[in-house]
């Protein structure tokens, strides 16, 4: 019947879009992983989004189900949502900037060259997020070391050094 299909094409070219997913992260501020939420609002019958790492690599078209958890600095994800009519909303897009991926930098200042009793080696630690943790202690430390020892002590500060031998220097930021 012309008539029927003449209504359907109407009602199909007629329909509203679904509006634009909206991308939310938790949290906003620097860490070490971020949990995506997409809220598509209604109606929608399909809701998809997909990832793209940092590398390029981009994945395929996803139904979301549940929030997702990014751990990588600059992955993209991207979310659209399809109506009962077949309409496609307009992709919303979102960067992950505030994955802190960067170490603190040590910088350890003094006069290496000069022989004396002691040695006073001004300790300067930057990074791109906060610095929360500055130590240091004798011998040569890992890592897992500073959990439970070390000498804690204020950033931009001067250590005075008055026995040979190895030191290690250790910081962390507050992510």
């Amino acid at each position: 019947n012309i008539t029927e299909v003449m209504s359907n094409l109407f009602m199909r070219w007629d329909a509203v879009s679904p509006s634009t997913p909206e991308i939310i992260l938790d949290p906003e501020e620097a860490t070490s992983e971020v949990k995506v939420t997409i809220n598509y609002g209604l109606p929608t019958t399909k809701n998809q989004y997909k990832v793209v790492t940092p590398d390029g690599k981009v994945g395929n078209w996803t139904d979301y189900k549940n929030p997702l958890t990014i751990t990588k600095k600059n992955t993209t994800i991207y979310a659209r949502s399809i109506n009962s009519s077949e309409m496609y909303s307009e992709e919303a897009i979102r960067v992950i900037t505030n994955i802190d991926e960067e170490s603190p930098v040590i910088k350890l200042a003094a006069d290496f060259d000069t022989v004396s009793a002691e040695l006073k080696i001004k300790v300067t630690v930057t990074d791109d997020v906060k610095v929360d943790t500055v130590m240091y202690d004798s011998g040569n430390r890992s890592e897992s070391y500073f959990k439970t020892n070390g000498k804690l002590i204020a950033n931009n500060s001067i250590v005075t050094i008055k026995e040979n031998g190895d030191y290690t220097f250790f910081a962390k930021d507050s992510v």
